[in-house]
């Protein structure tokens, strides 16, 4: 079997090969019971071989049969199911036809004249019996079974009365002489005894102990006992259930207990088939804590094995590579264990999950920042609601337990969580093969186009986090480090995203950077990554996503202020805060003066505010201490007197939107030196006839621009009023 082959719960194995339960050797050691090895005959004898249900005992007969048919060719092997029929009559029709049947099928080729004779009497001893056998043990044996079986043949007595030909006592005398001079053995092997009902239970009994007990013919049974004893005896209590036990010993000369298969040879098995499913480069082995809490718990039997790795499998086949395998063997595990459990998952996600069950991509990205607690789905409480069993309880701790090293495939985040629960289907979420796909590309014109179109179709958020999650699986990922960020720090600096989402394009990419450096930061060191924004982001030009960057790690670290100012990284309703460790103080200080030291060369070249993002002069001109230039106001009162100029300048700062996380925004009152002047100037731009024409997009931009500047001027007019008139201030 192979990883890509089906398990299958229900069915038992027919090859040795395939007996990881050692239990070939058992089954030839009852053959050699159930046929004598010096005659060649059956011993004639009667074994019960008991198990639970789910214990093996159908792999056992098929090992046996196996083992008979190996060491002895020529045996005559019946297999009867009477699960497999219904009904007294069709019992007994159904077992002489089986037995008809093997003796006529062809041993090597050929089909004696023995058995051929055999065969015959056996059919002619079926059309004399069934027409009797509805009315054998027509009541139950609870009511004795001596005195049933003495009924029964008076019954079958009567009847024959009725009929022409030799009787069935004839008959069976004449089958019994044959059987007794045959040369080959015969073995017949009953299965799901436990499974029928009563009354068939106690007509198979029947069949054994008279109408089918013939010499030289062996029987064995696999039935659970418990089950059996309560069918023959009529009832649960302990009286019916000694009653049945009595007359099972009359029909079972020698009961086998099935050999109990210990939890750590189960573990074995469990282990062995996660090998056979899950490839060694995703995970080599469960977890031992998880082992430990599904066998034999939840894996008790071979069957229970074989049923929930099924499961597993099924499901794997669906969302490989999308979940951490050990968290889905641990939630198929507690599908099949407690359903209810997961359907009130199903119907609760809105409490569980809150704002995440949006699948909001930037909610995804802003969670691989947030501390660990905040990022969990959580259902603890439901599922103790739901549910008082301690496995249960084990299970979930297990996918939730914040102290295992789970990456973001894990069943505690939300985007894993929701694919197992949608069977893989979630629209409008990558799939790691077109992750990997992209990744893998030689194009790299043809990354950078599917980066625009995501983020045309409002997915780039969704995209990012996919490439966070999945791009590990890529070799050219992990291989080349440099690349995606180059293309992302490239893409930043182009006029390239939809109309007014340049600075909320950009500062998504810059929270996939932030969080793909820290993920990377045990591989490269501390400084790594400051070095790579110093020489090669900054020291190149490359400014824009260099500084979303930097507002972000002052956003998390909370370094940044100005005034009674805080900034923080909001989730929802929620504030926190934190330090991020891929670039510390020491780094932000250092890489803040590089900024600054960039736009002053920028604006000396006269290039300063042909930036296609406003975030390198709103960084420097909010942080603290200020790396706010005089010169770039200068630059931009130049600017101001052309209305080119003034175009740019309005569309730079209030033509987009700034971050959800901005605190303190940047906009023309705060970079130029003569406000006045500026709102002058913005008076005389829109009032002018051609203004009209302007895109609608540039219009806007005009109006955000004004009602900053017009507030400002109020404010300035304010404090003026009470420098002037203290007194007016005070008692308004």
């Amino acid at each position: 079997m192979t990883g890509n082959q089906p398990l299958s719960p229900e069915r038992p194995i027919g090859d040795p090969e395939d007996d990881r339960l050692g239990r070939a050797e058992f089954a030839a050691r009852l053959a050699r019971m159930l046929v004598d090895p010096d005659t060649r005959a059956a011993s004639g004898i009667v074994v019960g071989v008991t198990g639970s249900w789910g214990s093996g005992k159908s792999s056992l007969l098929n090992l046996l049969a196996r083992a008979i048919t190996g060491r002895w060719p020529d045996a005559v092997v019946v297999r009867f199911d009477p699960w497999l029929v219904s009904g007294r009559d069709d019992l007994v029709r159904s077992f002489l036809k089986d037995l008809h049947a093997s003796l006529t099928a062809a041993t090597g080729g050929v089909v004696t004249e023995k058995r051929t004779a055999i065969a015959r009497s056996v059919l002619e001893y079926g059309k004399r019996l069934v027409p009797a056998a509805g009315l054998v043990l027509p009541q139950p044996v609870a009511e004795g079974a001596k005195a049933a079986l003495d009924l029964a043949e008076k019954l079958i007595e009567a009847q024959e009365k009725t009929l022409e030909g030799p009787s069935l006592a004839e008959l069976r005398a004449k089958l019994a002489g044959q059987l007794a001079e045959v040369g080959f053995p015969i073995v017949v092997l009953i299965d799901e005894l436990d499974r029928v009902e009563d009354a068939e239970v106690r007509t198979v009994a029947q069949l054994v102990r008279a109408v089918a007990d013939f010499p030289r013919v062996s029987y064995l049974l696999t039935y659970d006992r418990g089950r059996v004893e309560e069918a023959l005896g009529g009832g649960r209590t302990k009286q019916a259930r000694l009653r049945g036990r009595s007359y099972l010993e009359k029909i079972v000369q020698f009961e086998i207990p099935l050999p109990v298969v210990v939890p750590e040879r189960l573990e074995t098995l469990l282990v062995a088939e996660w090998q056979r499913i899950v490839p060694a480069q995703e995970m080599d082995a469960p977890e031992d804590t998880l082992v430990s809490i599904l066998v034999p718990r939840v894996i008790g039997t071979v069957r229970e094995q074989k049923r929930v790795m099924s499961a597993f499998h099924a499901a794997i086949g669906l969302l490989r590579r999308e979940v951490n395998p050990a968290d889905l063997l641990a939630f198929t595990a507690l599908r099949i264990r407690s359903p209810e459990v997961v359907a009130s998952l199903q119907s609760n996600l809105g409490t569980v999950l809150g704002d995440r069950l949006q699948l909001n991509g930037e909610i995804l990205l802003d969670e691989m920042l947030e501390p660990e607690r905040s990022r969990r789905a959580d259902w603890r409480k439901m599922v103790e609601a739901a549910s008082q069993d301690g496995l249960v309880r084990e299970l979930q701790e297990f996918i939730f337990d914040t102290k295992r090293r789970v990456g973001d495939d894990g069943l505690r985040y939300p985007i894993p969580l929701l694919k197992v629960l949608h069977s893989g289907n979630l629209e409008g979420h990558w799939r790691p093969d077109e992750i990997v796909d992209l990744l893998e590309r030689e194009d790299a014109t043809w990354r950078r186009e599917a980066i625009i179109s995501a983020a045309a179709a409002g997915r780039l958020a969704e995209l990012l986090w996919a490439i966070l999650a999945f791009g590990w699986r890529s070799r050219r990922f992990s291989s080349d480090p440099h690349a995606f960020p180059d293309l992302l720090r490239d893409l930043a600096e182009a006029d390239i995203w939809p109309p007014g989402q340049a600075q909320h394009c950009n500062r998504l990419l810059a929270k996939f950077m932030l969080a793909d450096m820290e993920r990377d930061l045990p591989y490269s060191g501390p400084d790594y990554w400051a070095e790579i924004i110093e020489q090669q982001w900054i020291g190149s030009g490359r400014l824009v996503l260099a500084s979303h960057v930097l507002e972000l790690t002052a956003f998390l670290a909370n370094e940044v202020a100005e005034a009674d100012s805080r900034y923080y990284f909001r989730n929802g309703s929620q504030i926190e805060e934190r330090r991020v460790e891929a670039l510390n103080a020491d780094h932000l200080d250092m890489l803040l003066d590089r900024l600054a030291a960039a736009c002053r060369d920028r604006s000396t070249a006269g290039e300063l505010f042909s930036l296609a993002d406003p975030t390198p002069l709103r960084v420097l001109r909010w942080t603290d201490p200020p790396r706010w230039d005089g010169s770039f106001e200068a630059a931009a009162s130049c600017l101001l007197e052309e209305n080119e100029g003034l175009d740019r300048l309005v569309s730079l700062f209030h033509g987009t939107e700034p971050p959800r996380e901005v605190v303190q925004r940047v906009g023309l009152a705060d970079i130029v030196p003569d406000v006045d002047r500026a709102f002058r100037r913005l008076q005389d731009r829109a009032r002018h006839p051609a203004f009209a024409s302007q895109p609608e997009m540039l219009q806007k931009a005009y109006e955000r621009a004004w009602n900053q500047l017009s507030g400002r001027l109020s404010f300035n007019r304010s404090l003026s009023r009470d420098r002037d008139d203290p007194e007016a201030s005070a008692n308004p």
